[in-house]
């Protein structure tokens, strides 16, 4: 290790190492608008497991403008039952749902895929409210490949879904001024009461988008331009916006 220091300037510290070369590819990850699958790309089968018909509708639309195909399931039972017909790549899997909940879901295929050896087990994505990391360790040891906390953006979801399957995609670069200026600011929320805030930051934060736009309905007779705004971000998946400019208290 050298070190050089010029008063007024600063201090910089040199050193070497030898590290292992490494072949890997890396895949960078979406930094604008999801077009598509890249050329080339094998057809990609997600099954959308929510027992939110809101919620699968949004993720239904999201990842088929994508390219990729998609199936729904209402419970863990449909879960599973559409696994065993469709063997698909990846289930975005609700981790609360009616009857057999994702948990459950997640155990019963993967017990399925190691009594039968599956050599490409299926990936599953885990779809959670909890932020507790004990949560998080439960659903990856039940054989979760990934974790999304609810709201998540869209671009996370692909983001999740590149990793986890080794797929890419055909992306619009967003300029840092389109990016910026496209977003809600906080201010926008201000005449808004606060008990209606904290009651679309609580629907939004277990992923609930039937009671979002329930609230946001009702943003509508105090706000209708605000109301519009968060009706069209909440189409285009973009609950992880809404979430963070919500003034606390």
């Amino acid at each position: 290790m050298t070190v050089s220091s010029t008063i007024g300037e600063g201090t910089t510290f040199t050193f070497e190492a030898d590290l292992p070369e490494s072949h890997k590819p890396v895949k960078a990850q979406a930094t604008g608008r999801v077009l598509g699958l890249a050329s080339g790309t094998r057809a990609v089968r997600v099954l959308v497991a929510d027992d939110g018909v809101h919620n699968r509708n949004l993720l239904r639309r999201a990842l088929g403008d994508a390219g990729f195909d998609v199936r729904e399931a209402s419970n863990g039972a449909e879960a599973i039952a559409a696994w065993e017909g469709w063997r698909p790549d990846a289930i975005l899997m609700d981790m609360r749902m009616p009857e057999v909940d994702g948990l459950q879901a997640t155990r019963r295929i993967r017990q399925r895929e190691a009594a039968e050896g599956a050599e490409r087990p299926t990936r599953i994505v885990a779809l959670t409210a909890s932020a507790f990391d004990h949560d998080r360790e439960t659903f990856l040891e039940a054989g979760c490949d990934q974790f999304l906390g609810k709201p998540f953006s869209v671009d996370t979801l692909f983001d999740a879904l590149g990793e986890i399957l080794g797929i890419e995609y055909v992306v619009a670069e967003a300029s840092p001024m389109e990016s910026a200026g496209d977003r809600i600011s906080i201010e926008r929320f201000q005449g808004i009461p606060a008990a209606l805030r904290e009651e679309l930051s609580q629907s939004l934060g277990i992923g609930d988008v039937q009671a979002a736009l329930a609230v946001i309905e009702r943003i509508h007779d105090l706000d209708a331009p605000l109301a519009d705004e968060l009706r069209r971000m909440v189409r285009a998946f973009r609950l992880e916006e809404i979430f963070e400019a919500l003034p606390s208290g």
